[in-house]
C-alpha cells in the first residue's frame, strides 16, 4: 500500500526481549506469549500454510575467534522464535523482536553493544521492510534511540517517509512512544579500549575438569567503565578453585589526572566467593569481583577509604578486535509473508556522520513477497553502490534465478569483483534459506518448519 494512503497503525506496547550479555542467556521472549505473538496469532490469520523460516546473522567472522557468546544467544533466540512462527507470529513481528533482542543483548555491534565512532560517540542505523505491503522504514545516525530497529518500525508504520536521520529521527521516535535513553546507556559496549596497554602475551586457558562450575564462570574477558569514564578490562587467563591469573588494565580519564592507561598481571584469590587482588591503577585499591546474572560486579576499595563499583560484561574476544557485528533477520511466516531487518553501530573506525548500507532499502535490507527477504553485513559502501540485496531480488524476478544462484552471483560475481567484502542471509517465498558471503566466515543461524535450529560460525565454502 502506498505510504500516502496507508492508514495509521497503532504500535502495541510490548515487553522487551532481554539478554544478560553472557553465554548463559535468560529467556529471550516475554513471559506473556500473547503480547509477543501479536494480534495475528490470536486471530489465527498466519496459520494457513505449513512453511515458515527464520534466519539471523551476527555479522562477518574471523578465525580462530569462536564468537561463543553470540552463537549461544542466536541459538537461544531461534529456539524460542521458531515455535512462535509455528504458532502464527507474523514475519514482521518476529524480525522486529529478534533484532530488538540482539540490540538489547550488548553482544553485537547494534543497539546497546554498538561500537563508538572515531569521535567516541555511538551512532546507529537500522531498517525493516514488510514484503507483503512493500513498505519500509529506517533510521540513521541516531544516538539516543534505545532500539533503532523499533524506531525503524515506527517510521514504517506511522510516517509517510521511509528514512529519518539524526536528532529529528530521535524526536520522531520519542514523540511516538519509542524508548529514548541517555547516550551513557551505550557507553559500556560502545567504549573503545585502545588506550589500555595490554601485554602482548595474553594466553587464555579454559578451566580444567577439576575446576568447579562456580569458579569456571569467571574465566574470560570482561570489560566496562569505572567511575563513569574510565574504560577497564579484566582478563581471567586461568582459573582454579583457589584463585586465578588475571590481567587488569584501565584507560585514561580525560576529565581527571589519570592521563594514560595502565595494565598489569596479577595473582588473584577467592575470598568469600569473590575474586580478590590488589591493584595500583587507576588508584591503589583492592579489587573484588563477584559473578552475578548481570555479569561481573566489581568493587574497588580505595586506599583513601572511598569505594567505587561497576558491573563488567563478558566479551567473546578482546573488544578491540576488528569485527563488524551488524545484526539482521529475515523471515517467512505461515501467511506466506516475508520480512527483513538490519541494525548496526557501523564500523568501529567510522567517521562521525557516516551512514552505511544497513538503513538503505535495497542495499542493506529488502523484502518482496514475490521473491525473497534479504539482510546484509559487510562493507556498506559497496552494498550501496551495487544495491546488492535488491540485485538478488531482481535476479530472481527478471532472470528467473533461484535464490541460491542469485545470492551467489550477486556476492561472488558482483560484490567480490567490485572489491567489496560481506555477505547476506536470505529466505525466499517458499521458505528456502540461503547464506552467501565472501568474508572468512559469518555468524549465523536458522530454523524452518522442517529443520531444527542450526547455529554456528561458518567458513566460506566453494560453490
Amino acid at each position: 500500500m502506498p505510504k500516502h494512503t496507508r492508514p495509521t497503525i497503532v504500535l502495541l506496547t510490548l515487553a522487551s526481549l532481554v539478554f544478560i550479555g553472557t553465554a548463559e542467556a535468560t529467556s529471550t521472549l516475554a513471559a506473556d506469549e500473547i503480547p509477543l505473538l501479536g494480534k495475528a496469532q490470536r486471530d489465527g490469520r498466519c496459520a494457513n500454510r505449513e512453511a515458515y523460516s527464520l534466519a539471523l546473522h551476527g555479522g562477518t567472522a574471523r578465525f580462530p575467534n569462536t564468537y561463543e557468546t553470540g552463537v549461544a544467544f542466536i541459538k537461544k533466540l531461534l529456539a524460542e522464535a521458531g515455535p512462535a512462527l509455528r504458532e502464527g507470529a507474523t514475519s514482521v513481528d518476529i524480525v522486529h523482536r529478534a533484532i530488538r533482542a540482539m540490540e538489547d543483548s550488548g553482544v553485537f555491534n547494534a543497539g546497546r553493544g554498538a561500537r563508538a565512532n572515531q569521535a567516541g560517540v555511538v551512532e546507529m542505523d537500522a531498517s525493516i521492510m514488510d514484503g507483503r505491503r512493500m513498505n519500509a522504514g529506517a533510521v540513521a545516525s541516531v544516538k539516543r534511540v534505545k532500539n533503532p530497529i523499533s524506531g525503524a518500525k515506527l517510521v514504517m508504520e506511522r510516517s509517510p517517509e521511509v528514512l529519518r536521520v539524526g536528532p529529528d529521527a530521535e524526536d520522531y521516535v520519542g514523540y511516538r512512544g519509542g524508548a529514548i535513553v541517555d547516550p551513557s546507556y551505550f557507553r559500556l559496549s560502545g567504549l573503545t579500549f585502545n588506550d589500555i596497554p595490554l601485554p602482548k602475551d595474553i594466553l587464555m586457558a579454559p578451566p580444567n575438569a577439576e575446576t568447579s562450575q562456580a569458579a569456571a564462570t569467571y574465566s574470560g574477558i570482561w570489560g566496562g567503565v569505572l567511575n563513569g569514564a574510565i574504560p577497564i578490562l579484566l582478563i581471567v587467563e586461568t582459573v582454579t578453585d583457589q584463585g586465578a591469573r588475571v590481567v587488569f588494565g584501565n584507560g585514561f580519564d580525560p576529565g581527571s589526572n589519570i592521563l594514560e592507561g595502565a595494565a598489569g598481571r596479577y595473582e588473584a584469590r577467592f575470598d568469600l566467593g569473590a575474586l580478590v587482588f590488589d591493584v595500583d591503577n587507576p588508584a591503589k585499591a583492592q579489587m573484588r569481583a563477584r559473578r552475578t546474572e548481570d555479569g561481573l560486579d566489581v568493587v574497588f576499595n580505595l586506599a583513601n577509604g572511598f569505594r567505587l563499583t561497576t558491573t563488567l560484561q563478558k566479551f567473546e574476544e578482546l573488544p578491540n578486535a576488528d569485527r563488524h557485528g551488524t545484526v539482521g533477520a529475515v523471515a517467512l511466516d505461515r501467511c506466506g509473508n516475508l520480512a527483513a531487518g538490519t541494525s548496526t553501530g557501523g564500523f568501529g573506525s567510522k567517521k562521525p556522520g557516516r551512514v552505511g548500507d544497513s538503513p538503505i532499502i535495497g542495499a542493506g535490507t529488502y523484502a518482496d513477497n514475490g521473491t525473497a527477504a534479504i539482510s546484509s553485513t559487510g562493507h556498506g559502501e559497496y552494498f550501496m553502490i551495487h544495491v546488492i540485496v535488491h540485485d538478488i531480488s531482481a535476479r530472481m524476478k527478471y532472470g528467473q534465478q533461484s535464490l541460491k544462484d542469485a545470492a551467489y552471483d550477486s556476492i561472488h560475481r558482483g560484490l567480490t569483483r567490485a572489491g567489496g567484502r560481506g555477505g547476506v542471509i536470505a529466505v525466499d517465498k517458499n521458505g528456502t534459506v540461503t547464506f552467501a558471503f565472501n568474508t572468512p566466515g559469518m555468524v549465523r543461524g536458522f530454523v524452518t518448519h522442517q529443520e531444527a535450529p542450526s547455529v554456528g560460525v561458518y567458513k566460506m565454502q566453494p560453490r
